[in-house]
């Protein structure tokens, strides 16, 4: 425990001396993303990075922001259906659907997160690159940097897609248990209750 408190502590101190020490370049990163790599003439980099920002902001401010503030009753308008005698069908109402809102607020908080360590992780990568910068090393170019990314740390690559797949697989099932055992959403309920509901097969003789 001690030990990752430890790391915990030098994790974030090392992104307080990347904004105490660094040039404009990095100071400008704390409002653009890829600036710091602008500076460093890795424009590809700096312009990935900052199109992760844009697509951040958007995503979360149109988008994922609208299920977060809702997370805490997980919507206020209740599923009614009203049977329609002209059409014989039953019309439904635009209800707040509990399980989605359950499941985006989630997804969008989590984006929330690996969006606050991208930022640090980054300030603390360009801080790096001034240094080796001032210390004459060499610093990679973007192509470098992909060779090394399908070589060196292939395992990561790998990795990556299939975790995140296996998180939602056990995210969405957690979320949708949730309504059910609560019964947030009168139509999800009614779902989960014919789910549960054990068949009955006539038996032959």
């Amino acid at each position: 425990m001690k030990t990752f408190l430890n790391a915990v502590k030098k994790y974030f101190a090392d992104f307080g001396r990347a904004v105490a020490k660094g040039d404009i370049w990095c100071k400008l990163s704390l409002i653009i993303l890829g600036a710091g790599y602008f500076g460093r003439k890795q424009i590809i980099k700096g312009i990935l990075m900052t199109a992760l920002e844009v697509i951040f902001f958007l995503f979360t401010g149109l988008f994922s922001i609208n299920y977060i503030k809702d997370l805490n009753t997980l919507g206020t308008v209740q599923y009614e259906a009203v049977f329609d005698p002209l059409t014989m069908k039953n019309t439904v109402n635009d209800y707040d659907n509990s399980l989605l809102i359950l499941l985006y607020g989630i997804v969008g908080i989590l984006v929330i997160l690996a969006f606050i360590l991208l930022y640090i992780s980054n300030m603390k990568a360009v801080y790096r690159l001034q240094l080796m910068k001032e210390e004459g090393e060499h610093i990679n170019t973007f192509g470098e940097d992909v060779k090394s990314l399908f070589n060196g740390k292939f395992y990561i690559t790998l990795l990556t897609l299939p975790s995140i797949g296996v998180i939602m697989m056990n995210i969405i099932p957690i979320c949708r248990q949730t309504i059910c055992l609560h019964g947030w959403d009168s139509g999800i309920l009614k779902i989960c209750l014919q789910a549960e509901r054990p068949s009955h097969s006539p038996m032959h003789s």
